[in-house]
């Protein structure tokens, strides 16, 4: 292809190229002119990576506690941001196994306290929002006698700094029986924050500006 100057100074060669391409780094079928083009193509990567486990500990089934963690990386953020780690604890107590629950508090005969609390994160958001994006306009334009329909507006201002929502979740509760069995009753404390959320600031710019910000992990939900 030669460089810009070679377009320039062959228009015949430049033309075919503009036909057919719109750059080299998008080789795909869709991204070329239309002229005699009775076919088109796509072509997409996605890439994750993710690390999990769980260490438990069983005490007479009197004393429970669980530890479980991810380490996840997603292709959606920069390479600065891609990996977030999400861990979880719980744990329970069986305290009517113990000795002085059984010589004091005969009405109730099974009880069991419990708690944990855990973080999760959410890449499901719209790809590639740390990078300046693209799109094929149907407007079209005359380049010497051909009328082209192939061209390319912004889309997005990029986020260089997206990164994962995470929701944190807390439950603390308690189980029991209680007349030999005859009732059950269970009692639960449960919140969940969602933090981090892309949203988009308001009145940050003026509307004269023909700018649109991009969605930043600024919100918050508590539920």
């Amino acid at each position: 292809l030669g460089g810009v100057e070679r377009f320039t100074s062959d228009m015949a060669s430049f033309n075919a190229f503009r036909r057919y391409f719109v750059s080299t780094a998008i080789d795909q079928l869709f991204a070329g002119g239309d002229l005699d083009k009775d076919n088109t193509g796509t072509a997409s990567q996605t890439a994750r990576l993710n690390y999990f486990g769980r260490i438990n500990y069983n005490y007479q089934q009197k004393y429970l506690i669980e530890f479980v963690w991810r380490y996840d990386g997603s292709y959606i953020f920069p390479a600065e941001k891609r990996f977030g780690f999400f861990p979880g604890i719980s744990a329970g107590w069986k305290i009517s196994d113990e000795n002085f629950w059984k010589n004091n508090v005969s009405i109730i005969n099974d009880l069991k306290l419990r708690a944990s609390w855990g973080k999760t994160g959410n890449d499901l958001i719209t790809p590639y929002q740390y990078l300046a994006s693209y799109s094929l306009s149907n407007r079209t334009y005359v380049f010497n006698t051909t009328v082209e329909a192939k061209l390319l507006s912004e889309l997005r201002i990029p986020n260089p700094n997206v990164t994962w929502e995470v929701a944190q979740q807390t439950n603390i509760g308690f189980d029991g029986h209680m007349l030999n069995n005859k009732f059950f009753f269970s009692f639960d404390y449960f919140r969940n924050l969602r933090s981090n959320i892309l949203i988009q600031r308001n009145a940050s710019v003026p509307s004269s500006t023909g700018l649109t910000l991009p969605a930043e992990n600024i919100g918050k939900v508590s539920n």
